[in-house]
């Protein structure tokens, strides 16, 4: 969006929705702002976007080769609204840390998976998080370099000691 009240509104609206959802199914937030912040999924279908919702696991990480091709199409998009977007999901994806603050299981393995397998924590999402920090911050687009490695200094520092 290039009209500037507009943004700001769209910004908020998507915190909120974002921070809401964080507290009862943050790996499927989590996994649409990695998939924003590192251009995946670009040239699928409309009917990919309907996958975010769904709760059915695949199992799979989601995680592109690094060797795929794209860096021409990824360099070309790392300028002007499509950079500013993913830097705004970029920061959105450091907020999921403070939005699920409350609750013990996330930073604890063993209160996590202690009695049920239901639930969904970050420290479960841990090798998700540091995979994609590592992707963005050895990425194509030197703007978003930084907020990967603030996204790996969030992961040391919350989950140093598991």
């Amino acid at each position: 969006e290039t009209e500037p009240e507009i943004k700001k509104l769209l910004e908020r609206v998507f915190c909120i929705i974002m921070e809401v959802g964080c507290e009862e199914n943050p790996s499927k937030w989590i996994q649409f702002c990695q998939n924003v912040i590192l251009n995946e999924n670009a040239g699928g279908s409309a009917g990919d976007a309907g996958d975010f919702l769904d709760d059915d696991e695949d199992g799979e990480g989601g995680f592109d080769d690094p060797g795929d091709g794209n860096d021409a199409q990824e360099e070309s998009e790392a300028t002007g609204s499509c950079l500013e977007t993913r830097l705004f999901v970029m920061e959105s994806l450091g907020s999921v840390f403070k939005w699920v603050s409350e609750d013990d299981r996330h930073w604890d393995i063993v209160k996590a998976t202690n009695g049920s397998s239901e639930g969904d924590w970050l420290i479960l999402q841990l090798q998700n998080l540091v995979n994609s920090g590592f992707k963005i911050c050895t990425g194509n687009v030197p703007k978003l370099r930084p907020k990967g490695i603030h996204l790996l200094n969030i992961a040391v520092e919350k989950f140093g000691d598991q």
